[in-house]
């Protein structure tokens, strides 16, 4: 019948469709939060839900759609069934479009191609022949003005969607033209590569007055007539209603039914003890050398199943026990000599132990004594007993993480059979095979129901197919949004509960259960859209997902035998089991304008070729490499999804596309970033315990180092930490990217180029050609490369190009090519083996348009296959020197152009580049230049005395050639330092002369070499680069910015153009500000001086160089200087050829006198074939070798520039502290809070930022003395911000006068206000000074920060009325403090309008009462915690009082120095090491404070240079310093006299001068090239 094969969808945009549209999205449900929230009733939904009859009307539906119902099924025709129904509504739209009045709508039928325009327009004009009906069939012969018009005065028109796309783009026709719009197969629109998903689109995007009705028709095969979800699918593209028999308009809502979520708390252990049988056990093993595993697994089921798993793990192994002591190795009566006889005497005990063992069974009474379960458990069992009652329709899965866990749950599961007899429970745990025969068999028991409950791991989230469940059991907490949605598809039963256990006391299950709850609604939406159809759909872009995917350990123990994807950059694996999670995460990171508009259609698309037969396709959005990728076939639709997108995930990674962001992590990697709770000693005002573990043995020098191998042994008894850190520096063996080491191992047949592009072309003459650096696998995106040169910078441009095939013929000639070219810029016998040789080297031919290359990388990459002249590759790679040309002066000229030349026959020696052929000289010809040289005065001459041998010349008048020193590799990362000064003729270089005659030809070009030299800086970046994102992805999931954490890891030796200098000192302020917080909210009864002591324990330098250690950072650290001439790639080694006498060579410009390949080969020993010798230099048959002493100043250097190890001070607690500024707070606290934690700082029972106002225990309001009248309102008015807690301002504003409990005075407020200020005041001057140095920005927020600026601000807003005090004393010294501070505020402002400057500084004489500064910090902590520990409120009353007042009074012009400083300045300036203020008591007057300023020369005796006395020590100090200013003013030649320190420090200069000139690091010279750019 058609009524089985028809179905209309019908949207009427003039009576909106009751908002179904976003019916999933308001529907409620039970949620964490909001348990009282539930869905509406079972029963309740289905009555609302039936199918309205035909002859009825539905709420809200239109009646002139159910009138033509019956009508369109009964007297529809099979053979025609489709055009019939077409027909009808034309009739009905033509009907209404001419009874309106109005002017008349068009009727626009979509068809799908020409074929069916002209079949669909014949049937109308059968069918319908009243109507007037016309047609497009081809677009090309269609666009002419008349026949456009006539066929918009049809009634009906017929085309193709391309048309109507076409014509709506040329604004021919427009929405509010057409009546009703009919997609003659709606189901069109679902296909992302269909015409029809576009009018769709465009449809949905169209001006809600000007949408026409829309009609789409679908066909379905005969007797299917359940709704489906592509139905559900259907009415959200077309904001529509679906109608037709055996489907109600609620059918979809019925698919998306949703779970009853519900969260079941547990109380976990106070106290985890050991059982009697593991301490009996562990007394065989006390270091658990043996039974390893099974130690382990009873940790891990003590704590979550209980004390009875933990001895059932014991009572487990006893059959592996038994076999192993089948065969004993020796009696008992044998004495123990061998490991091997200790490990079976061993194992004998322990299974006596426990074969003699008492066994209990699990015990679920909580309150009886012989509990021998977890809570956990009874919370388990409890949930269960809950679901008897319907005990017949029973089926449930529990997930679980770890196998042993599983498998212990189904044993006490199995032994409490009692108190569930309803329950059947199997364990089922992978990995997942499906010719595993038990696999499946469990899987049939479940599905036949001989089997109720599964006990399972991961593989039943998402790996295997399982029947509808009741009951859905999450026994661990899910990690990201996709397992949710995996854990709400298995929901999918009618009625079914999803539970959640959820830990009480763990924060982490906490906000986990939060992000549930507080999930927005797109995210909401689309992991409905995933639990509720197996064809997925195109995620958001803030999809929430870890790159940790957790991993059973029964997977775990597949892994090393599965195929897997391994990333070079981090070397993290991706498995079968994660592809899946990659693919949403990869869609999830493309451009919006790739992902489709509208994210609920499919990605997935199967097909069945049989019962146990499915094949996976996986859909790409638009702009993709591949459209689609289709799996191999699999037993299920899971494993085959799985397949699929395994198998896109390869083909990804074999297009270089795969972001390495998206692998998980090393897996031994996130182990050792796991969290460690370090404990702080509660009584910490006794100082009784450390927070610090031990220090490990520090890495042993270089000098112990022997092929990489520690020669020592490491101490058995580790030293006193104070004695190691003593010496000041510890060694450290520096981390480099695991890139390089991952690409020569890995095996690819695609090779990847990265086109290296320099924008330094300014000089036509001398151009920088681009070149291509291979790769075996992808190198990530890179930024833009900045170069300086002697004047300028420039860009270089690292751009991906399409992977290339090469063959071995190919591969050879770039490996020799690669050679050549890096031993001519190293100038070193440089050897690498190709299957050791991490990159290759390729010039791009001039005809390569150099824009693509420094345009931003998108796929597809550009094919540079055609642009490699293999020409140029094979000269060079057979060669590498050839004579000149100089048959002919034209022949010459030409020979020259962009050409290198040297005038000795050897490989290493200097090169230049041509610059012009001068016939206006000659050999013989007299030359200006050669003045610096005695006696000669042209080239001959110096050919005479510097060649051994010399004859003479063939041709006394050949042309000589001027030429320029190549480009040196001088480092280009940081700014030259030195300026040129232009000799007296003006010009800025001196030209250099050769004889043709005696010189040969380099085989690489100069425009090459030029780039070239580039090469080590740029290869430096590289590894920068790839280093930082290492360990970006391995310790911070990416979310650092990589430019802020190169800055991080670069200490100031390193001589970068950044370092953490400014970030650690914005690092130091926000540990200070989140430790104060911590210290604040976890000691709610500790006073001020006990946090401040704690809190010296979390940030103190010794507290993070352990936690450092721990971590492994210090390894990543740059701290060594990059000297290029020193630089040497990965897998590169310097060559020592054998002395030997090569053959004979005599001079000839025959090309075949050049020395042969052949002759200049030697063995190396440590590759597999024959290494280039180097050609040695013949002058008149003499024949010289390269000197041995350069080849061998390199391992001479090796021991005093190790560049595998370095020495670090404090540089790893540094680093520390510019990790935690590196994220710039940008993305919110919680960023930081999490660095926190990954960097081991011990922060325990702290996970979310929330956590801080959810545990804060504040005073009650009851035990704090009230506020006056109108001084919350006036405290208010001032800071310009609320206080929701009126309380906690009260506590802010008493003084410790005030007698009662020692909590409710402002000391604790202030200990965290005074962190909050730091906090801000270096964050504002940290963005307002960018390139400001630290020590400036110290000094600004010293200047910002004292308790005399506080105090000054305090009293100019009037915070200081507020101020509850009941001490005369300091009353009376508020009342002094005020007038003073007033008076000299006011002579500041007279004597700066009279000198018209800015205000300075007028409080710096006036010594402050301590209490009314800090009111001021008192007041922000108690805004703070008033705004729930948010900054919101504190930086209005920063941006309302500090910041104008700091504008006004303190600035870079304005900062006074403190005369102290100014005179340690003047001290250190004079080369003073030797001198201090000292402080003692005055001798007469006991309140007063004498200060001393001494000079304590080595050799002379102390000189008091000036006395200064105050009743304030930092009074009588700057007394003090002033007089000593005034006196050495006075006396300029006092510390001439009395002080020797420079003179010593000279001679210490001098030694570490002359050990770095033995060490090479001689000033670098800048090169003759860039004297060109002073030039031009």
């Amino acid at each position: 019948m058609l009524s089985d094969i028809l179905k209309l969808v019908w949207s009427d945009p003039k009576k909106p469709n009751d908002d179904h549209s976003n019916s999933l999205l308001k529907r409620g449900r039970s949620t964490p939060d909001d348990t009282n929230a539930a869905d509406e009733d079972v029963a309740a939904y289905e009555q609302k839900a039936k199918r309205p009859k035909l002859d009825s009307k539905p709420d809200n539906t239109p009646s002139y759609c159910l009138s033509m119902d019956m009508d369109v099924f009964q007297a529809a025709k099979d053979q025609d069934a489709m055009n019939y129904v077409v027909g009808l509504w034309c009739v009905w739209a033509s009907q209404r479009s001419s009874g309106r009045g109005s002017r008349k709508q068009l009727t626009v039928v979509l068809v799908e191609n020409d074929d069916l325009v002209e079949q669909t327009f014949g049937s109308l004009k059968l069918l319908q022949p009243k109507i007037d009906i016309g047609k497009i069939s081809d677009l090309e012969d269609s666009w002419k003005d008349t026949e456009w018009l006539a066929v918009m005065n049809k009634d009906v028109a017929v085309m193709t969607s391309d048309s109507f796309l076409y014509y709506y783009r040329s604004e021919a026709i427009v929405f509010n033209q057409i009546g009703l719009l009919i997609f003659q197969q709606a189901d069109l629109a679902l296909q992302l590569d269909n015409p029809m998903s576009e009018v769709a689109l465009t449809l949905v995007e169209a001006h809600q007055e000007d949408k026409p009705r829309v009609i789409g028709i679908l066909l379905q095969a005969p007797g299917n007539t359940k709704a489906n979800h592509a139905h559900l699918d259907i009415e959200r593209v077309f904001n529509a209603r679906l109608f037709g028999h055996g489907v109600s308009p609620l059918a979809a809502n019925l698919l998306a039914k949703t779970p009853k979520e519900v969260v079941v708390r547990f109380e976990p252990p106070k106290k985890v003890v050991d059982t009697a049988l593991c301490k009996h056990l562990r007394s065989f093993s006390k270091s658990e050398v043996y039974f390893r595993s099974e130690f382990r697994s009873a940790k891990i089921l003590l704590r979550e199943v209980g004390p009875f798993a933990a001895d059932w793990v014991w009572r487990r192994a006893l059959k592996s026990m038994s076999k192993e002591l089948d065969n004993p190795l020796f009696d008992e009566d044998e004495s123990i000599d061998s490991p091997e006889k200790q490990e079976a005497n061993t194992t004998r005990n322990v299974y006596k132990s426990i074969k003699n063992w008492t066994f209990t069974i699990p015990n679920l009474d909580i309150g009886s004594r012989g509990f021998n379960v977890s809570p956990k458990i009874a919370s388990l069992v409890h949930i269960l007993q809950c679901f008897e009652q319907d005990a017949e329709g029973f089926r449930g899965i529990v997930l679980v993480r770890g196998r042993i866990t599983v498998l212990a749950i189904v044993e006490v599961l199995r032994t409490v059979s009692s108190h569930l007899p309803f329950i059947r429970v199997e364990a089922l745990t992978g990995p997942w095979t499906h010719d595993n025969v038990s696999h499946l068999s469990i899987l049939r028991d479940f599905t036949a129901g001989k089997c109720n409950l599964l006990v399972a791991t991961k593989i039943a989230e998402d790996g295997v197919e399982v029947p509808p469940c009741s009951c859905i059991i999450r026994y661990d907490t899910f990690d990201s949004t996709i397992s949710y949605a995996h854990t709400r598809a298995l929901a999918n039963g009618p009625g079914c509960h999803l539970v959640f256990m959820l830990d009480s006391n763990s924060d982490v299950a906490r906000r986990t259960m939060r992000n549930v709850a507080r999930m927005p609604e797109h995210l909401r939406h689309w992991s409905q859209l995933i639990a509720t159809r197996d064809t997925g759909a195109y995620p958001p872009a803030d999809i929430l997902q870890t790159t940790d995917y957790y991993h059973s350990d029964s997977e775990e123990e597949a892994d090393s035998r599965s195929e897997y994807i391994k990333d070079p950059t981090m070397s993290g694996k991706l498995y079968v089991e994660d592809a899946v999670n990659v693919i949403y995460r990869y869609f999830s990171t493309l451009p919006s304008a790739s992902r489709p508009t509208i994210t609920s259609r499919a990605i997935f698309r199967f097909t069945s070729t049989s019962s146990s037969e499915h094949v996976c396709t996986l859909i790409f959005p638009p702009s993709s490499p591949f459209p689609f990728v289709q799996g191999p076939s699999s037993a299920s639709k899971t494993s085959a999804k799985r397949a699929t997108c395994f198998k896109a995930c390869k083909q990804l990674h074999a297009l270089g596309l795969l972001p390495y962001q998206l692998f998980p992590r090393p897996k031994e990697v996130a182990r050792r970033l796991r969290p460690v709770a370090v404990f702080i000693d509660e009584e910490v005002e006794q100082t009784k315990g450390d927070i610090l573990p031990t220090l490990p043995p520090a890495p042993l020098p270089p000098s112990q180092v022997f092929n990489g191998e520690d020669t020592a042994e490491v101490p058995t008894v580790l030293p006193d930490p104070k004695v190691q850190l003593a010496s000041g520096t510890r060694c450290y063996k520096r981390k480099f990217a695991e890139f390089w080491r991952n690409a020569v191992e890995e095996k690819h047949e695609a090779y990847y180029p990265t086109i290296v592009t320099v924008d330094r072309n300014n000089n036509p003459s001398k151009p920088y050609r681009p070149i291509l650096l291979i790769t075996r696998t992808p190198l990530p995106t890179f930024g833009e490369i900045k170069l300086h040169f002697a004047a300028t910078h420039s860009m270089t441009y690292l751009r991906p190009g399409h992977p290339l095939q090469l063959d071995d013929q190919k591969l050879s000639h770039l490996h020799r090519y690669t050679l050549r070219a890096m031993r001519a810029v190293m100038n070193k016998p440089l050897t690498c083996t190709i299957e050791e040789m991490p990159f290759f080297l390729a010039p791009l031919d001039f005809s390569w348009d150099v824009e693509i290359g420094k345009t931003e990388s998108r796929w597809p990459y550009p094919d540079i296959s055609e642009y490699i002249p293999w020409d140029l590759v094979i000269y060079a790679a057979e060669q590498h020197l050839v004579p000149l040309r100089t048959e002919t002066l034209e022949s010459l000229e030409e020979d020259i152009k962009d050409a290198v030349i040297q005038d000795w026959w050897t490989e290493f020696t200097k090169r230049y580049d041509c610059m012009r052929l001068r016939r206006d000289l000659n050999p013989l010809t007299p030359l200006d230049d050669l003045a610096k040289i005695k006696n000669p005065t042209n080239l001959v001459e110096i050919c005479k005395i510097k060649r051994k041998g010399f004859e003479g010349l063939v041709d006394y008048n050949q042309p000589l050639i001027e030429v320029s020193n190549l480009p040196s590799t001088t480092n280009r990362l940081v700014p030259m330092m030195k300026t040129f000064t232009p000799n007296p003729n003006g010009s800025l270089y001196s030209a250099k002369f050769v004889i043709p005659e005696l010189c040969s030809k380099f085989t690489i070009p100069a425009s090459t070499m030029r780039t070239l030299s580039l090469l080590p800086s740029i290869m430096k970046r590289i590894d920068d680069t790839l280093l930082v994102s290492e360990l970006n992805a391995m310790y911070f999931h990416n979310e650092i910015e990589q430019s802020a954490l190169q800055a991080a890891i670069t200490t100031p030796s390193a001589g970068m153009e950044i370092d953490y200098e400014r970030l650690e000192l914005l690092g130091d302020a926000y540990l200070k500000y989140l430790s104060s917080i911590y210290l604040f909210v976890t000691n709610p009864t500790k006073h001020e001086g006990i946090l401040h002591i704690a809190r010296q324990k979390i940030i103190s330098n010794k507290a993070l160089l352990v936690n450092a250690d721990k971590s492994g950072l210090p390894q990543y650290i740059q701290s060594k200087p990059f000297l290029p001439k020193l630089w040497i790639p990965r897998g590169y080694s310097i060559l020592k050829p054998e002395i030997r006498a090569p053959p004979l060579i005599t001079e000839t410009k025959d090309s075949e006198a050049k020395p042969k390949d052949d002759d200049a080969m030697v063995e190396d020993p440590a590759s597999s074939g024959p290494v280039e010798q180097d050609p040695q230099a013949v002058e008149s048959g003499a024949v010289t070798t390269i000197d041995d002493d350069a080849l061998t100043s390199s391992k001479s250097k090796r021991p005093y520039y190790d560049d595998d190890h370095q020495w670090l001070g404090d540089k790893a607690s540094t680093i520390h502290r510019a990790f935690l500024s590196s994220n710039r707070f940008a993305s919110g606290p919680e960023l930081g809070l999490k660095i926190v934690k990954l960097l081991h700082i011990p922060l325990p029972f702290i996970d979310s930022w929330e956590d801080f106002a959810l545990k804060a225990k504040n005073p009650p309001p009851d035990i704090t003395d009230p506020l006056e009248d109108n001084v919350l309102e006036s405290v208010e008015s001032i800071v310009g911000a609320r206080f929701h807690l009126p309380h906690i301002l009260a506590q802010a504003l008493t003084h410790t006068s005030i007698r009662g409990n020692d909590m409710i005075c402002y000391e604790r407020l202030e200990f965290l206000g005074d962190a909050i200020l730091d906090f801000l005041v270096i964050r504002h001057i940290f963005d307002l000074h960018g390139r400001l140095s630290p020590g400036a920005l110290t000094l600004l927020k010293g200047a910002m920060v004292s308790n005399s600026v506080l105090a000054a601000i305090s009293v100019h807003y009037g915070l200081h009325r507020y101020l509850r005090i009941e001490s005369q004393s300091v009353k009376s010294a508020i009342n002094q403090y005020i007038p003073e501070i007033e008076e000299k505020r006011r002579a500041e402002f007279e004597a700066a309008k009279q000198e018209e400057r800015p205000c300075g500084q007028y409080w710096l004489e006036v010594e402050p009462p301590k209490s009314i500064a800090d009111v001021v910090e008192s007041i922000m902590g108690a805004l703070y915690v008033s705004d729930g520990f948010d900054l919101k409120g504190v930086q209005a009353m920063y941006d309302t009082m500090l910041r104008p007042f700091y504008d006004q009074h303190i600035s870079l012009k304005t900062l006074s120095h403190h005369p102290t400083k100014i005179l340690f300045e003047l001290f250190q300036s004079q080369g003073c090491q030797e001198f201090q203020i000292a402080k003692y008591m005055h001798a007469e007057d006991q309140s007063l404070i004498r200060c001393e300023v001494v000079a304590i020369p080595v050799e002379v005796h102390n000189v008091i240079l000036t006395v200064g006395i105050d009743a304030s020590p930092v009074l009588a100090a700057r007394k003090a310093s002033l007089e000593a200013l005034d006196a050495l003013e006075g006396d300029p030649a006092f510390m001439s006299r009395v002080c020797d320190c420079r003179a010593k420090a000279e001679q210490r200069k001098a030694a570490k001068k002359s050990a770095r000139a033995q060490l090479g690091k001689n000033e670098v010279r800048v090169a003759e090239s860039d004297e060109e750019d002073l030039e031009l």
